[in-house]
């Protein structure tokens, strides 16, 4: 499974993933899963320029449901639940998506085809579900466009709060 973005090589590194992701987010699952002994003695790494040319050939994925949302309004509880369908795979706040699109390394032209490779790689079904849900991170906002855009079809819910109690809690 990938893990995560290493910005400085332009890289991503890989677990030895074996369960379903079952944790609140997505970093998480990736901890959870370094502990095994095999995460202990493997430790593959892909740098982004070697595998984007590959895009192509990887399985398309399109994901059923975006969720966006502001800090503290629910989001979590609400990935929290559709993380309890066996149907369905959460990938709930994935640093490495939007580690990559940070990266002012890539130029923009570039950023559909990272959005697409982090959702190729990431939201491939292999424990029997059906439905890939993303639950964004809150700075990926200034990404909207770019997720519509990539995913027309799928649906999107935006969760927010009153400004005032974001900055309060």
């Amino acid at each position: 499974q990938p893990a995560e973005y290493k910005k400085r090589e332009q890289s991503i590194t890989w677990v030895p993933a074996f369960q379903p992701l079952l944790a609140p987010f997505y970093q998480d699952d990736m901890l959870l899963q370094r502990g095994n002994l095999l995460a202990q003695l493997i430790k593959p790494v892909s740098k982004i320029a070697d595998i984007l040319p590959q895009l192509a050939e990887l399985p398309v994925v399109e994901p059923d449901l975006l969720i966006f949302h502001w800090s503290r309004c629910g989001s979590t509880l609400l990935g929290g639940l559709y993380r309890q369908l066996n149907s369905v795979k959460l990938l709930s706040e994935s640093m490495l998506i939007s580690d990559m699109l940070l990266d002012p390394h890539w130029p923009d032209p570039l950023k559909p085809d990272l959005l697409q490779l982090g959702i190729r790689l990431q939201g491939r079904f292999r424990h029997g579900e059906q439905q890939l849900v993303v639950k964004c991170n809150a700075w990926d906002l200034q990404h909207w466009p770019l997720w519509l855009q990539q995913f027309p079809k799928a649906n999107v819910v935006c969760l927010g709060r009153q400004p005032a109690q974001i900055l309060a809690s």
